[in-house]
C-alpha cells in the first residue's frame, strides 16, 4: 500500500506499508511502514499499518523496531492479537527532536494466544508524529517481525562455524 498526498497541514506525506505477500509469510508475519511527512504548522498525523489472516500458531515472539529523524514528536506502537484495538500492546518512544533528530528503538514481545479460538490473528503497527511548528519534517521505517525460534538460531551458529572451520583448513593447506 503506498499513499502520497497532502492532509490539512501535512503538505507532503509519501508512506508506504509492505506486508505479505511482499514481506513473509501467512505463517510468518513481516509488516514495513515507512514515511516522509512535512508539516506547515501544528498538527498530529497517526500512521496505522494493520493485516490479518496470519495462521496459528503464531511465532514465540515479535521484534518491533524504528528509526528515523523528527523535528517533532514520535511515538510508536505495534500490536498483535485477534482484535487490535487501538493498536498500543507494545510502545517505542515518545522520540523528539532534543536533544538530537535522529532517533531509534527496538523492543521485543510476545502474545498471548493460550485462549486462541479462531484459525488466525492479526499485526499491525500505528506511529503518532506531532508537529507543534511550521516547516518541521519526520521520516521514519518502523517494522514488526517474528523472532527466530531458538533452533534456528543454532542451526544458523552451527553452521558459521562449519564455514569457519572450513575456511581455517583452506588457508593451512
Amino acid at each position: 500500500m503506498t499513499w502520497i498526498g497532502s492532509l490539512g497541514t501535512w503538505t507532503v506525506n509519501v508512506s508506504t506499508g509492505l506486508g505479505y505477500p511482499l514481506l513473509g509469510s501467512l505463517s510468518w508475519p513481516d509488516l514495513d511502514l515507512n514515511s516522509v511527512n512535512l508539516s506547515t504548522g501544528p498538527g498530529t498525523l497517526t500512521l496505522l499499518l494493520t493485516q490479518g489472516g496470519f495462521t496459528v500458531p503464531p511465532p514465540p515472539g515479535f521484534l518491533f523496531s524504528i528509526g528515523g529523524t523528527t523535528g517533532g514528536n514520535v511515538t510508536a506502537y505495534a500490536c498483535a492479537g485477534v482484535m487490535l484495538g487501538n493498536c498500543e500492546d507494545v510502545q517505542l518512544g515518545p522520540y523528539s527532536s532534543v536533544p538530537l533528530p535522529s532517533f531509534s528503538g527496538t523492543t521485543s514481545f510476545a502474545v498471548d494466544f493460550a485462549d486462541l479460538a479462531v484459525n488466525d490473528y492479526m499485526v499491525g503497527i500505528k506511529v503518532v508524529i506531532n508537529h507543534t511548528g511550521s516547516r518541521k519534517v519526520t521520516s521514519f521505517d518502523a517494522e514488526v517481525q517474528p523472532v527466530p525460534e531458538p533452533g534456528s538460531m543454532a542451526m544458523l551458529g552451527g553452521g558459521l562455524i562449519g564455514i569457519g572451520l572450513l575456511l581455517r583448513r583452506r588457508i593451512r593447506a
